[in-house]
């Protein structure tokens, strides 16, 4: 780990290597930005001052930023499961459906990720599935009893809010649609 001024501020900066094999190795070094709240600075501190490495432990983690000036995301969304949720902006909200099968989950198409939860990631443009156009991201968890829903852009970083304007109309459709098989197969309940 090193220090490099960055943005007017002195960052932690923490390169990381990374060798992928394709068909052979190339090394990949991605850079991430690392800053800590005054209590985890005080936590480092301390750790150091008693013979011990400010390692990342719960108690002193890093928080992860964005490399660009002004980004009010503060870097990575982690996506947080709940027993309830709705789409940023929607009106309604909904719970897990209580009678929740882990077959029902693969016919509609969720992947079953690393962790073992379920992803879905469907387009919302009515035009064609292909196009990098607005998401409706939904996981629920491998216990079938938390899931978070979300409209993203196109990449699936950002959420958005489609009911805020006009210009979405077809997005809304289209993710009402999907809400409403979700109600119909039940994988959702309204609330």
């Amino acid at each position: 780990m090193e220090k490099k001024t960055l943005f007017g501020q002195s960052r932690d900066v923490l390169n990381l290597w990374v060798v992928k094999r394709v068909h052979n190795a190339r090394v990949l070094r991605f850079t991430l930005i690392l800053t800590r709240s005054p209590a985890q600075k005080s936590a480092c501190k301390d750790l150091s001052r008693n013979g011990q490495s400010p390692a990342i432990t719960p108690e002193a983690a890093y928080t992860p930023t964005s490399t660009r000036a002004g980004s009010r995301s503060g870097g990575l969304v982690i996506m947080a499961l709940a027993s309830t949720g709705s789409a940023q902006g929607d009106p309604k909200t909904y719970r897990i459906g209580s009678n929740l099968k882990r077959f029902t989950l693969i016919d509609l198409g969720f992947v079953p990720t690393k962790n073992g939860n379920f992803q879905l990631q469907r387009s919302l443009d009515p035009n064609s599935p292909y196009t990098a156009a607005n998401k409706l991201k939904m996981t629920v968890a491998k216990t079938l009893d938390k899931f978070q829903l979300d409209v993203t852009t196109g990449n699936g970083l950002k959420a958005i809010n489609i009911f805020k304007n006009d210009s979405t109309k077809e997005n809304v459709e289209q993710y009402e649609y999907w809400i409403n098989n979700f109600i119909e197969r039940g994988v959702l309940e309204p609330k």
